[in-house]
């Protein structure tokens, strides 16, 4: 297989040194090397070049994409920003960010240990770091809903404590076990009503029980805030117990 330079551009309010250089480990375990890493500051981000090893270009770029990306978006869970990722580096003019946050390459290397590790033990954490990562980049309220309960539906599937509630099929018990295992939920005699409120919202888009109307959507915009504080409040408990 042949190295491979694969140039990316990424859209987020945040800035560092004029340049950082550094290689991040990537692979299995048992069978790992090292991939130079080079970003550059813009004033709509960054850009990144990645050297990947692949058989042509082609692959090289979904290889790189994959690594990168798994990176970014638990870079951009930490420090609670968006960020955007594109495949060729911007040269036109493009909208700039009047306000950034500065962060540095330590914070770049740590994401990249995190992304490493949860990749090789514990693939439902980046699966769901990656829904969350559409979710907040997203410019359409059916599919930010979609995406974040898709994270709770992930993380309840595999993190929720196996009982006579959540040994069958139902998302529900499992999400609101996985809050109450981690503290964040407690049982008072019922489920909680966001949980019944987002499932059946989830049910009626993922169904087509009802319309997507104007009166829809912007009933359904008003869920997100509960939504995503509830998302991020179980995914951030999950990770902090396994960093």
């Amino acid at each position: 297989m042949e190295y491979w330079e694969v140039d990316f551009s990424v859209f987020a309010p945040v800035t560092f040194e004029q340049h950082i250089s550094f290689k991040a480990e990537k692979g299995t375990v048992l069978s790992s090397f090292y991939s130079k890493i080079d970003l550059s500051r813009k004033p709509f981000g960054f850009n990144a070049t990645v050297i990947a090893r692949a058989s042509n270009k082609y692959e090289a770029k979904i290889a790189a994409r994959v690594f990168f990306e798994s990176m970014l978006n638990i870079l951009s869970f930490e420090i609670n920003e968006p960020m955007a990722i594109y495949e060729d580096n911007i040269k036109l003019k493009t909208p700039n960010y009047s306000e950034r946050m500065i962060i540095n390459q330590q914070d770049f290397e740590n994401a990249f240990i995190k992304a490493r590790l949860f990749e090789n033990e514990d693939k439902s954490i980046t699966n769901a770091l990656s829904w969350y990562s559409k979710a907040v980049n997203s410019n359409n309220v059916i599919d930010e809903f979609l995406y974040l309960y898709n994270v709770l539906e992930i993380l309840g599937k595999k993190f929720a404590a196996r009982n006579e509630h959540t040994s069958g099929d139902g998302t529900k018990n499992k999400i609101f076990q996985v809050f109450m295992d981690y503290k964040l939920e407690e049982y008072r005699g019922e489920m909680p009503n966001w949980i019944n409120e987002m499932n059946d919202i989830r049910n009626l888009i993922a169904h087509g029980f009802s319309d997507i109307n104007y009166d829809r959507i912007v009933s359904i915009n008003k869920k997100l805030p509960i939504l995503k504080e509830k998302a991020r409040d179980i995914l951030k408990k999950i990770i902090d117990s396994k960093s």
